[in-house]
């Protein structure tokens, strides 16, 4: 594959916010292609793993404070959404996600 780009916390809660848009949010990885299952190809084809503190899998584990293994696995799918919802609170990426779909929406607005 082309270019890999470095896995960011900012990325992980972009990518992590489309998953729980979706109907089944387990058995899919926010660093792999399509949001799949999870593989170590699929995660170290689209992605770099020169600094292992960015490595897609550390930072979904540290994200939610589980450094054990992947969330839905650990802690089952309820409480993995759960976690993750706050997380997202507390690190400021809803409010993030929704100042940017009130400024798309004046932009559609406006036109």
């Amino acid at each position: 594959m082309g270019n890999k780009r470095v896995y960011t916390e900012a990325i992980h809660a972009e990518r992590v916010l489309a998953i729980l848009e979706k109907e089944d949010t387990c058995n899919r990885c926010p660093a792999q292609k399509g949001y799949n299952a999870c593989t170590d190809e699929g995660v170290m084809a689209l992605w770099t793993d020169k600094r292992p503190k960015d490595f897609p899998c550390t930072i979904c584990k540290v994200f939610i404070g589980n450094p054990i293994g992947c969330p839905c696995d650990f802690y089952g799918p309820t409480l993995a959404a759960k976690m993750t919802w706050i997380a997202l609170e507390e690190k400021g990426y809803l409010k993030q996600k929704e100042k940017n779909n009130a400024n798309n929406n004046i932009i559609r607005n406006s036109t």
